[in-house]
């Protein structure tokens, strides 16, 4: 196997190993706008994640009250940056 294979075949197994079967509740739908973002603030309120990245913030409207901050890809990357 090569190294680029090597790369590809870890990328592909490592998600699976690390994955966590959640138990999914469904207390506090309808949460947003879209029910089908709601699945997705389920799943980072389950996992602890304190933001939701995405180009949608508006969508996610509502989210804060779980402990959860949407934000736009171009500002979690400048917080990752360390840049104002």
């Amino acid at each position: 196997m090569t190294s680029r294979e090597a790369s590809i075949s870890s990328a592909r197994t490592t998600p699976r190993s690390l994955a966590v079967r959640q138990s999914i509740f469904f207390l506090w739908r309808p949460l947003l706008r879209d029910p089908k973002d709601d699945m997705v603030a389920e799943v980072a309120a389950a996992a602890g994640c304190g933001a939701i990245v995405t180009h949608n913030v508006d969508d996610f409207a509502g989210v804060e009250r779980l402990g959860i901050a949407p934000i736009a890809p171009a500002t979690f990357l400048k917080r990752l940056r360390g840049t104002p």
